[in-house]
């Protein structure tokens, strides 16, 4: 009896000094235009609704200018946590094609190199919602240029026929031809802003860019990111620092890491630096032959334990690489990583997760949403609770 008192004692000891009191949080977004305004007001409505779900309190104070690029605090509970949002949307909407005869090339170019690479198989077999998203792109847009082609057609021959029946010229024939094919255009952007067919394209163009052409900038700003990640070490005043890589920006948290590794290689060995990475495509960029660098870099992280992985990925996220290890292309220690599923159609009511099911980018950003349903993955717990992320709750039952 003695020796289980003492046990729960030390259990307790342990736990009580590793409560979080003051957290850095360091988030890099994904492959979006949008700046840090839109992440601030979906953080601070979801965190009220994650407060309320828990029965918690959590404040979020106003966006300010940060050397990262812009940052909010996060109150409550005891936990003070700055969460510091490390832009580079200014990158990516560089990168952001809007002209529709460029996005069919781009189109073009990364389905014949990922069909080369046979990862269109390889997705069916493993990752079957990101092998119906890697279709849904061409197809939609193929059936779309037949359909506009066929209304053109049908226009000039119904048009041509009535023409030449009023006894017209036949330039009148082909005005509602002619019109049609002009109007193509604005009726297929009508379509990708209700369907988003080409988000999933530009992101798979940026992968396809990134390891095929030389990107000075992304590289400067991987090692402005492996400066803030040692700063924020570097205050032994901060009980964690937690890394946060959502979507495309996981390859950037992992170059950062990497960088800040290779420039000091007893990083986080004091235990209070970790990465979480959401809904996660490592092995779509790793499959690519021209990716040295990045598998280096990954190589050199996962040959890093001190520094905890965890992988939050629904595998029925069509935007991520699902359920495939993101170590499948690099040689890793046993265990490195430890992959978590959100399960969201156990955490949604029902008529949400339907929604979010038709939609591919709200799917997405449920990482970054509370959830309706108390017990399953909780982003703002993480970032703004009182356990470590190794010792959360979730981690350690889910």
């Amino acid at each position: 009896m003695a020796r289980k008192t003492a046990a729960r004692q030390e259990v307790s000891t342990i736990q009580t000094a590793r409560r979080v009191r003051r957290r850095t949080v360091l988030y890099i977004h994904g492959f979006d235009p949008r700046g840090p305004g839109v992440y601030h007001s979906l953080f601070a409505e979801e965190a009220r609704r994650s407060a309320v779900l828990s029965g918690r309190t959590l404040t979020v104070g106003p966006r300010r200018r940060s050397a990262g690029g812009a940052g909010w605090s996060v109150a409550g509970d005891g936990v003070e946590t700055a969460y510091e949002f490390l832009r580079w949307d200014d990158r990516v909407r560089a990168r952001w094609s809007r002209n529709e005869v460029a996005l069919l090339g781009e189109l073009a170019a990364w389905v014949g190199k990922w069909g080369r690479l046979g990862y269109f198989g390889k997705a069916r077999r493993e990752a079957r919602a990101l092998w119906l998203a890697m279709l849904s792109t061409p197809v939609v847009t193929a059936l779309y240029m037949l359909s506009a082609l066929a209304v053109v057609a049908l226009a000039g021959a119904v048009a041509g026929a009535a023409a030449h029946l009023a006894d017209l010229p036949a330039w009148i024939g082909a005005a509602p031809a002619l019109a049609s094919l002009l109007l193509a255009p604005r009726v297929w952007r009508w379509v990708e802003e209700r369907l988003n067919v080409c988000w999933l394209s530009r992101c798979f163009t940026y992968m396809r860019r990134r390891a095929e052409e030389r990107s000075d900038d992304l590289d400067e700003r991987d090692q402005r990111f492996a400066a803030a990640i040692a700063d924020a070490v570097g205050d032994p005043a901060c009980d964690e620092v937690l890394v946060v890589g959502h979507s495309l920006g996981a390859l950037h948290a992992i170059s950062a890491l990497a960088r800040a590794l290779e420039a000091n290689p007893s990083l986080g060995q004091d235990g209070r630096l970790a990465l979480m990475t959401l809904g996660q495509p490592v092995a779509l960029f790793t499959v690519q032959p021209e990716v040295e660098t990045f598998r280096r870099e990954l190589a050199t992280f996962a040959d890093a334990p001190q520094i905890p992985w965890l992988d939050v990925t629904s595998p029925s996220d069509p935007a991520s690489a699902c359920a495939i290890d993101p170590l499948t292309d690099v040689e890793a220690p046993a265990r490195r990583l430890l992959q978590r599923s959100p399960r969201f159609h156990l955490f949604l009511t029902q008529p949400h997760f339907q929604t979010i099911r038709r939609d591919p980018i709200s799917f997405h950003f449920q990482y970054l949403r509370a959830p309706d349903i108390a017990g399953g993955f909780d982003y703002f717990d993480m970032v703004a609770g009182p356990a470590r992320m190794m010792d959360h709750p979730w981690v350690r039952g889910a």
